[in-house]
């Protein structure tokens, strides 16, 4: 039925006019509609409702009536025509619109509508390399693992931030963007606070130190890098040394920790027993001038060399090397040999005459006496009656050799 030109003007005074109603921050808003409703016949008055949406998304989210107005969620449009309308959503950024929606208008009602926009999310994963106590966050929430992923984040910009660890120095915060069905992954890396050790060894050459079991470090070697805490420094076994007891030391960040140890040299004594002269003495590795039985203390254990004086008139044992045994006592005993030859005297006089050797013996004429010291000797001659003895002579005895006298009686006339 077609609506005449006086049923028209008639609907058109009896339209109620556009209004917009302010109310709580909780109401809806009402807005006047500017179509008109026609009439099916000329008798009938114009038929009008209300629209009323409610959006869950962004507070920029808009919706619009059959492709016009921006309304705001709650809002509510009146003196709407009753009858189907369309009712579509205002794209925006990183959030997707609902599908337009048909909505029927009834009669002097509000037809309700309600919408969710759906927000774009990615994912968030960060692998940690660091301590096992080592935390990451994201916009200062959560405490996640190294590696974990952190599902359905908004798309946009958001802060990655790390948690203390004692004795580590965290990573800077970290910002990232979230792109839409996509992990962004990031990577980062905790430093250990680190100190040094410095060992310095009295002790052999051979010394080595380690340090937690490892390493063979040179006495005086730094070793860097070491991270702070307890750590045990140990000493490598030596022959014939003690090596120092193991040493717990603290390493503190950007500072050496020093450590002197010492080892112990194995010790035992000498002794020395000298069969000879009154002057002679003993030596070890060519120093002192020791006396028969003295006793020295003290000596590294190993080899030693023990040598003698000379003496006049003697001749010294041979060098010696003998093996110093820890907390023992090397004892050694040496003879000097003293220089000998021979006298031989022959007698010119009676056949009872003797001769003697520094007031001893009664050798006959052409006895050779073996075995004398060297050195000044006195030859005396036996008396015999009827004949005068010679007078004592001085021999002189050379080693090795024979010292040769004759002599005369006299006889008396």
């Amino acid at each position: 039925m077609a609506f005449s030109p006086a049923a028209v003007s008639c609907a058109e005074e009896l339209r109620p006019e556009s209004q917009v109603t302010q109310g709580a921050p909780q109401e809806n808003h009402t807005v006047g509609n500017s179509k008109e409703a026609v009439p099916e016949s000329a008798d009938q008055v114009p038929s009008y409702g209300a629209v009323l949406v409610t959006l869950d998304g962004p507070k920029d989210a808009k919706w619009s009536l059959n492709g016009e107005g921006a309304y705001e969620s709650g809002l509510t449009v009146d003196s709407l025509p009753v009858g189907t309308h369309s009712v579509s959503f205002s794209e925006v950024a990183d959030w997707t619109a609902p599908a337009a929606q048909d909505v029927t208008v009834v009669k002097d009602e509000t037809a309700s509508v309600s919408a969710a926009y759906v927000r774009h999310v990615g994912s968030v994963s960060v692998t940690i390399d660091g301590p096992k106590d080592a935390k990451w966050s994201l916009n200062g929430e959560g405490t996640y693992e190294s590696g974990y992923k952190v599902d359905s984040v908004p798309t946009g910009a958001h802060k990655v931030e790390f948690a203390q660890v004692e004795n580590w120095t965290a990573p800077a915060p970290q910002e990232i963007t979230v792109a839409k069905d996509r992990t962004i992954s990031i990577g980062v890396s905790y430093v250990r606070h680190v100190g040094s050790v410095s060992v310095t060894l009295d002790g052999p050459k051979d010394a080595k130190w380690s340090l937690n079991g490892e390493g063979a470090y040179e006495s005086g070697q730094k070793v860097d890098a070491l991270p702070v805490g307890t750590h045990k420094v140990s000493f490598s076994d030596v022959a014939d040394w003690t090596a120092p007891e193991s040493q717990d030391l603290t390493v503190v960040k950007d500072e050496t920790a020093s450590v002197s140890a010492v080892y112990v040299r194995h010790v035992g004594s000498v002794s020395v027993t000298l069969d000879g002269p009154k002057d002679a003495k003993w030596s070890l590795n060519g120093e002192g001038a020791y006396e028969s039985g003295q006793k020295v203390d003290a000596l590294p254990v190993g080899t030693h060399k023990v040598s003698f004086s000379d003496v006049a008139d003697w001749t010294a044992p041979e060098s010696q090397d003998l093996t110093v045994v820890k907390d023992e006592t090397a004892s050694v005993s040496a003879v000097y040999v003293r220089h000998v030859g021979s006298v031989s005297v022959t007698l010119d006089g009676p056949k009872d005459a003797k001769w003697s050797l520094n007031g001893e013996g009664a050798y006959e004429s052409g006895q050779t006496v073996d075995a004398l010291p060297v050195g000044t000797h006195k030859v005396g001659f036996s008396e015999i009656a009827d004949w005068t003895a010679p007078a004592a002579q001085d021999v002189t005895v050379v080693k090795d050799e024979t010292s040769s006298v004759s002599a005369a009686y006299v006889r008396h006339v």
